[in-house]
């Protein structure tokens, strides 16, 4: 069901729907976090997911905060060395220098 969910809140993100698409992202994390807890690829991929949409709405700082969070699960799977890590710290760079 998350996955429908999520794939829901990226045609609402994709048609300009953006609090639709906040509304199916967050319950696709709020199933995931269930199934998986939070140190999870899927979770740190329903935040960054978050943080684009926030990112477009115009609110920077909740974008930075899933960033973030997306950021540390990462780190914690992946280590610092990886090119998820690296794409989550460009786009943690981006969106403090548009706070």
């Amino acid at each position: 069901m998350a996955i429908r969910y999520s794939n829901l809140g990226a045609i609402y993100q994709e048609q300009g729907t953006l609090n639709k698409a906040v509304e199916y992202s967050h319950k696709a994390l709020a199933i995931n976090l269930t199934l998986f807890g939070e140190n999870n690829s899927k979770i740190a991929t329903n935040y960054n997911n978050l943080g684009e949409i926030y990112q477009l709405q115009g609110n920077m700082e909740k974008a930075l905060e899933c960033v973030n969070h997306a950021l540390r699960i990462a780190i914690n799977i992946y280590g610092n060395n990886h090119s998820t890590v690296d794409a989550l710290v460009t786009r943690q760079q981006t969106l403090k220098k548009e706070i």
